[in-house]
């Protein structure tokens, strides 16, 4: 299913009801470096499309987790081209906005909350299960509590008294 074409009109309409740190994020100069570099990395020639997918979920239009669908129907990549597509976008573009996201993506009338899987952070490791691509929580170092030692008599060390 294709995504719903907007006018140029309506675009804007939403565009205004934005919070300042989307519409920001919307004409983001480093957002277009980083889409431009997505694209070249994966040989994707319809940078433009992408752009405005992207537009798409900044604006509130389209939910993030629906992108990476949106790159398979829209633009013809293969499932897993799109994963890490969808994946570096995210990271990349949507996090730095992550809790405006959320929000609005809240209050546009999606049942549920994004959790926090749905953008994942730079210090996430990802990872692809069958098709399915997967965020893992960072793993946590384990802190071992170290109990101080008594002092004891070193029975090879001579006594200097």
């Amino acid at each position: 299913m294709p995504t719903k074409q907007y006018t140029q009109d309506e675009m804007w309409k939403v565009f205004e009801t934005l919070p300042e740190e989307l519409k920001q994020a919307v004409f983001s100069a480093e957002n277009a470096e980083h889409t431009f570099s997505i694209c070249e990395r994966y040989a994707i020639e319809e940078c433009s499309q992408v752009a405005s997918l992207i537009g798409l979920v900044l604006m509130g239009v389209m939910p993030p987790q629906d992108l990476q669908n949106a790159l398979v129907q829209e633009l013809k990549l293969e499932k897993a081209t799109a994963q890490r597509v969808a994946g570096e976008i995210n990271r990349f573009v949507f996090y730095p906005v992550k809790a405006e996201l959320e929000e609005l993506h809240k209050t546009v009338g999606e049942e549920k909350p994004m959790s926090k899987t749905d953008i994942p952070t730079p210090r996430h490791e990802d990872t692809y299960i069958g098709d399915e691509y997967m965020v893992q929580e960072e793993k946590q170092e384990e802190t071992i509590e170290e109990k101080p030692q008594p002092k004891k008599q070193d029975s090879y060390r001579e006594s200097i008294e």
